[in-house]
C-alpha cells in the first residue's frame, strides 16, 4: 500500500505544463466554474483526453470544523477534519493518467444512536438501515485513506479507446472512553473499464460496467469486561436496527458488513467548435449482507438491497465562459430480515439539480463567476413491523458568484454562495411501539429535515505566484446554517449550525 501511494505522488508530481493552447487551470482551481469543470473531467477522465488540459498537480491541506448546534441524534454535534490530499492530471503521448490519493483525521463529537453504520460517502437510502446502537452519545477518533486512479489509452488509433479506474478506500472508526466502544474497519474497493469509440470527427459514445465490494467488521466491546451490557443500563445497551424503528437486542457483539456492487451504464461526448456536451445515464445495483459472528461462524440476519439509476448532462461553451448542467437519481432500497422470512423496510429518494453558469475571465484574471442553481429532494421510509413512515419533499434556489483582485503577480480572491430551502410536502406516521426511537430520531429527524433553511458560505483567499506556473494559495471558508419553523415539541441546543476551514494549496 506504501509503495502505491508513493507512485501515485511520484506520476503526479512529474506534470509540466507544455502546450501553448491547452487549458489552463492552476491559478483558478478554486472559483466555482474550475471547481465543477474538473470535478466531472475527473468522474470521466476521457474528457481530459479529448480535451486541451495542462498537466498539473494540486496539494491541500485543510483544517475543518463544524458546530451543529441543530442536529440529529445520529449527527456529531461537533465536526473536526484535518484533511491532506494530491490530485492531477498527467499526459504523455497517447497516454493519460489521472489520480487522487488522500488522508482525512476525522473527529466526531457527541454521536448518539449508531455504532456501526458510519461510511461517510453514501446517500440516505444507499446507507443500510442495519446497523448496531446505543443510545449514549460517544466521540470518535477516525482515519480515512482514498487512492484513486484512471489510466486512459488508445486500442485503435484515432478510433477506440478504453479508461481503466481503480478506487479504494479504508476507513476506520473508533469510539473513545464511554461504553460501548465499538472499533469498524471499512475496505471499499471499486473496478471500473470504459470503451468510448470515435462515431465522427467530434463525436463519441461511451459503455463501462464496474464491480466493487465494501467489507466492514465491527467490534463492540465494553470497560470493565461487558458485565455493563445488560438491559437495566438502558443508556449504552447494545441494540441492532433492522429498519426505520424496528429495534432488538444486539444477541453479538461482532457483526460483519458485506457490500456487493454492480454498476453500468453509457456515455455521450460531443466536442466541437469548442463546445463540450457530455450526457450519461449509469444504473448500480448494492447488496449487503449483514451477519453476526459467533467465533468463527457468521450468522445471515438480514440482506439490503438497493438500486440506483442516474444521469446526468453537462454542457460548456469555451469560448463565451457558460456552463449548464443537469444530475438526477432515483434510488430504492428495501431490507428482508431472515428471522422474519420477509421484507420489512423500503425506502426512495429523488434527487435532481441544475446549475447555469457564466465566467469571464482576461488571461488568468477572473473578472466574474456568476451562476444559479436549484434543486428538487424527496426522501421516503416505510418500516412495515414497526409501523413507522414518513415522506418529505424540498426545494432549493440559491446563486454564487466570485472575483479577482489583481496585487502585481498575486491576487485576492472572493467567493460566496447562498440558498434556501424550503419545504414543499410532509407526511409522517410514527407508531408508539418504541417511544425512545420516536422522541430521540424519528421526530428531530423529520423536523430538521423539513424546516426550512438558508445556507450561506464565503470564501477569501489569496494566492502568490512563486514560479512560471506555480501558485500558493491561502484562504478561508466560513458556512452558516439558519433554520426557520421548526417545531418548538423538540428541544434543540441554542443557535445557528456553522464552521470554518482553513486551507493552504500548492498548484503547479
Amino acid at each position: 500500500m506504501k509503495k502505491a501511494f508513493t507512485t501515485i505522488i511520484m506520476l503526479l508530481s512529474f506534470a509540466k505544463i507544455n502546450a501553448q493552447d491547452s487549458l489552463k487551470v492552476q491559478q483558478n482551481l478554486q472559483h466555482f466554474y474550475y471547481e465543477d469543470l474538473l470535478q466531472n473531467f475527473h468522474k470521466t477522465p476521457f474528457l481530459f483526453y479529448i480535451n486541451k488540459v495542462n498537466n498539473y498537480t494540486h496539494t491541500t491541506l485543510s483544517y475543518q470544523n463544524k458546530q451543529n448546534n441543530k442536529a440529529k441524534q445520529q449527527q456529531a454535534i461537533e465536526e473536526t477534519n484535518i484533511n491532506l490530499q494530491t490530485e492531477g492530471i498527467y499526459k504523455k503521448n497517447t497516454t493519460l493518467f489521472t489520480g487522487n490519493i488522500g488522508y482525512t483525521r476525522n473527529y466526531l463529537d457527541g454521536l448518539g444512536w449508531n455504532t456501526t453504520n458510519l461510511h461517510p460517502y453514501k446517500n440516505p437510502v444507499e446507507s443500510s438501515p442495519i446497523y448496531n446502537l446505543a443510545y449514549k452519545r460517544g466521540n470518535w477518533d477516525n482515519q480515512f485513506y482514498r487512492l484513486n486512479g484512471n489510466l486512459v489509452l488508445p486500442l485503435i488509433k484515432d478510433k477506440l479507446f478504453t479508461t481503466i479506474n481503480i478506487n479504494y478506500k479504508t476507513l476506520q472508526f473508533f469510539r473513545k472512553k464511554i461504553n460501548p466502544i465499538p472499533k469498524l474497519n471499512y475496505l471499499d474497493v471499486f473496478v471500473k473499464a470504459s470503451l468510448y469509440y470515435k462515431i465522427s470527427p467530434q463525436k463519441y459514445i461511451g459503455a463501462f460496467g464496474g464491480y466493487g465490494s465494501v467489507n466492514n467488521k465491527s467490534e463492540i466491546s465494553y470497560l470493565g469486561g461487558g458485565y455493563e451490557n445488560i438491559p437495566n443500563n438502558t443508556e449504552i445497551y447494545s441494540r441492532i436496527s433492522y429498519g426505520y424503528g424496528l429495534i432488538e437486542t444486539a444477541i453479538f457483539l461482532t457483526n460483519t458488513e458485506n457490500d456487493i456492487k454492480y454498476s453500468g451504464g453509457f456515455n455521450y461526448i460531443s466536442n466541437r467548435k469548442n463546445k463540450l456536451l457530455h450526457a450519461e445515464i449509469r444504473y448500480d445495483n448494492t447488496t449487503t449482507k449483514f451477519n453476526a459472528v459467533d467465533t468463527s461462524e457468521e450468522i445471515l440476519l438480514a440482506k439490503y438491497t438497493v438500486n440506483k439509476v442516474s444521469s446526468k448532462v453537462n454542457w460548456y461553451n469555451f469560448n463565451n465562459g457558460h456552463s449548464f448542467s443537469l444530475n438526477g437519481n432515483y434510488t430504492s432500497g428495501s431490507n428482508f430480515k431472515i428471522s422474519t422470512n420477509g421484507k420489512n423496510y423500503d425506502a426512495s429518494l429523488i434527487d435532481i439539480q441544475a446549475t447555469y453558469q457564466i465566467l469571464k475571465q482576461t488571461d488568468n484574471l477572473i473578472n466574474h463567476n456568476f451562476g444559479i442553481y436549484t434543486s428538487y429532494y424527496q426522501l421516503e421510509k416505510k418500516d412495515y413491523q414497526a409501523v413507522n413512515s414518513f415522506n418529505f419533499a424540498n426545494a432549493s434556489l440559491g446563486a454564487f458568484y466570485g472575483k479577482d483582485f489583481k496585487i502585481k503577480n498575486n491576487k485576492i480572491y472572493l467567493k460566496a454562495k447562498t440558498d434556501i430551502l424550503f419545504n414543499l410536502k410532509k407526511e409522517k406516521l410514527f407508531s408508539n411501539t418504541n417511544n425512545r426511537f420516536i422522541t430521540d430520531v424519528a421526530l428531530p429527524d423529520f423536523y430538521l429535515n423539513t424546516a426550512n433553511k438558508l445556507n450561506t458560505s464565503l470564501q477569501i483567499g489569496y494566492q502568490r505566484k512563486v514560479k512560471s506556473a506555480t501558485y500558493l494559495t491561502l484562504g478561508t471558508t466560513l458556512q452558516q446554517q439558519y433554520f426557520f419553523n421548526l417545531n418548538e415539541n423538540i428541544t434543540y441546543n441554542k443557535g445557528f449550525n456553522y464552521g470554518a476551514m482553513f486551507f493552504f494549496n500548492i498548484t503547479y
